[in-house]
């Protein structure tokens, strides 16, 4: 469970700003994203889609040829957006050992797994898909009610990083329960078709966002989580800073200090 006191206070003195934070306090960060294309390990012979249609077992007596290059599934895909992320969660992880971060990646071949769970190259996508379809391969990879799942578990802070085709197979309604409060990164288009959730604050992805902080849109959302997680290691307030409601969050992360020492 999170913590029952705030992780930081602001006070304001005359001109000076002051932040008292408790160093030692637990903060539990759930990250929902998604897949990549690229892998950091080829090899001539990946998992097909016509593989994963064979079933488990199949799989894994193909995973068994491929051992020599598995790696973990965090590791694995090395895509703009998800090397971003995990820069920002190294980040937290090296600096602040009382954070504890529990990242979940959406597979169109393995469902959702774990940043840690081991993985062979595959090929096998979303992308390309009619929706009807996407949402056939979901529930066959039993994605809506692991996703929903992994949401619902107390945390202090989740973010959400999914493109459409992702969201489709997610398959977001009503009631979806959060454990905690939530940033969601999306399209604005994604944000007008999506429920309004208590806990859930909509952060808008586009191309004018792009062009705010000088990165593609294809990465944008792993760029925007990896600067927020380092705010949060330079600031533990964050946490309950940015999901206020009249907080803006590009606003905050929109520091070109920050930016300039990720380019370096």
């Amino acid at each position: 469970m999170g913590p029952t006191v705030p992780v930081g206070s602001r006070f304001v003195v005359a001109d000076f700003h002051f932040l008292l934070t408790d160093w030692s306090l637990s903060v539990h960060i759930r990250i929902l994203t998604s897949c990549t294309k690229k892998k950091a390990v080829s090899c001539a012979n990946p998992i097909t889609a016509e593989d994963f249609e064979r079933g488990e077992d199949h799989v894994a007596s193909r995973s068994k040829e491929l051992a020599d290059s598995t790696l973990p599934a965090g590791k694995m895909y090395s895509g703009l957006q998800h090397r971003h992320l995990m820069q920002g969660v190294s980040a937290v992880r090296r600096k602040r050992a009382s954070f504890d971060i529990d990242v979940s990646i959406l597979s169109a071949g393995y469902g959702l797994i774990s940043e840690v769970e081991l993985i062979a190259p595959y090929e096998r996508a979303f992308n390309g898909k009619p929706k009807a379809e996407i949402r056939d391969l979901a529930d066959r990879l039993n994605i809506p009610k692991d996703s929903y799942h992994f949401l619902e578990q107390p945390a202090d802070l989740i973010l959400i990083l999914l493109g459409r085709k992702y969201l489709h197979a997610v398959d977001f309604d009503e009631t979806v329960s959060f454990g905690g409060n939530t940033l969601l990164f999306c399209s604005r288009k994604a944000a007008e078709s999506l429920p309004r959730w208590e806990k859930v604050k909509k952060v808008l992805v586009t191309q004018e966002t792009a062009s705010r902080f000088s990165e593609g849109i294809v990465g944008l959302k792993g760029y925007l989580a990896r600067l927020l997680l380092q705010k949060v290691v330079r600031d533990p307030g964050m946490v309950e800073h940015l999901v206020d409601p009249q907080v803006d969050v590009l606003e905050v992360l929109d520091d070109q200090e920050m930016q300039v020492r990720l380019e370096l």
